[in-house]
């Protein structure tokens, strides 16, 4: 995870000590924004808003040489590439991170069971036996026994999705409604809770994908699965937003 920087001198610097205390909180807030989502310094006024400030801030940071302003809508970090870490770099960190980790989900819960899970590119390459019904996209082991939360897909559910969807998400979404069902998901709640928090309104089978993707971060199923994913997304919406947005799923 890439870190926004800031100098230990920076209370004291000559453009700080004038600045109010809703610049000084913008400049930190939106420093860190933009660091976690790899934006290479640029802010934007809607991320200004998102962190409760406004544009006499920002005029503050531009006339004290912290910020260049772009345009009416965009500010941009004065000396970023020199200080604050590189989007480029940080994407390839976070990318050989992802990879680590999925192939040590691949090891320890396909190869170790001896089966094949559909969406596992280490599976797709490896010679490992047909996969088995029970088996989890991205690896997640199997549970014991459905939780009492569990739910099925409707029926108006499925035949909207379906009149939605390509060939390959039609034939793909019975497995994840079984899978949904099977696991304790509770697809209805976490669509609306999603729709509440982030304002996004995905169609089921991506609903299933965001929970696996949540599910599969812990070693061990939870006793309430849609509890657990519900309570997730509402501790780190950011994060879940971002899966959502690099799996192109909205």
């Amino acid at each position: 995870m890439p870190w926004f920087k800031v100098d230990d001198q920076f209370w004291s610097h000559p453009k700080v000590v004038e600045l109010s205390a809703e610049a000084v909180a913008l400049w930190v807030r939106a420093g860190s924004y933009a660091a976690q989502h790899l934006t290479d310094g640029v802010v934007t006024y809607g991320i200004i808003r998102m962190l409760a400030a406004d544009r006499d801030a920002a005029t503050e940071l531009t006339n004290a040489g912290l910020w260049d302003q772009q345009d009416n809508r965009t500010w941009l970090f004065y000396d970023w590439d020199d200080y604050q870490p590189d989007a480029v770099v940080s994407k390839e960190r976070r990318q050989k991170k992802q990879d680590a980790s999925a192939l040590g989900n691949h090891d320890r819960w396909h190869v170790a069971r001896g089966i094949q899970v559909e969406g596992c590119s280490h599976c797709i390459a490896g010679a490992i036996p047909p996969a088995i019904p029970s088996a989890i996209p991205g690896g997640f082991p199997p549970s014991p026994s459905p939780s009492p939360d569990s739910t099925h897909l409707s029926e108006s559910q499925s035949r909207d999705t379906r009149a939605s969807v390509g060939t390959d998400e039609q034939s793909a979404e019975p497995y994840k409604s079984v899978l949904a069902s099977q696991y304790g998901i509770d697809v209805a709640r976490v669509r609306k809770h999603l729709d509440d928090k982030l304002g996004l309104m995905l169609d089921p089978p991506d609903v299933v994908n965001v929970s696996m993707w949540i599910l599969n971060k812990i070693p061990q199923p939870p006793r309430a699965p849609t509890s657990y994913i519900i309570g997730s997304i509402t501790k780190s919406p950011a994060e879940v937003q971002q899966y959502i947005h690099e799996s192109a799923l909205i």
